[in-house]
């Protein structure tokens, strides 16, 4: 989801529901996280978008019989993210998020 749409998914949000917790954190390696909290219908929901660097290169080969395995560093794109959507309602009785389970 891109930072338009999201933009737009926050501010339908902010319309239409009690809005009860928003964050932003920058993330270990760049990239941000942004999470909203809200009461619904449904109860307490909250929703958190994850934007990475995409890899580039993945760093790891694998030897012909599968023995000698080497490592390296990924390289990250400075202008191409990843960008990853979730959705938890909170749970009362195990007193944690769950993620929430969308299919009709």
């Amino acid at each position: 989801m891109n930072d338009e749409k999201w933009s737009d998914v926050v501010e339908k949000i902010k319309d239409k529901f009690e809005v009860l917790e928003r964050e932003k954190m920058d993330l270990d390696g760049g990239g941000v996280e942004e999470s909203i909290v809200f009461d619904s219908p449904l109860g307490k929901m909250k929703i958190v978008r994850t934007v990475r660097p995409r890899a580039i290169d993945q760093g790891r080969q694998v030897g012909r019989h599968g023995t000698t395995v080497l490592e390296h560093e990924s390289d990250v794109s400075s202008d191409r993210m990843m960008y990853q959507v979730e959705i938890f309602k909170w749970d009362n009785y195990a007193d944690d998020w769950t993620k929430a389970n969308l299919e009709l």
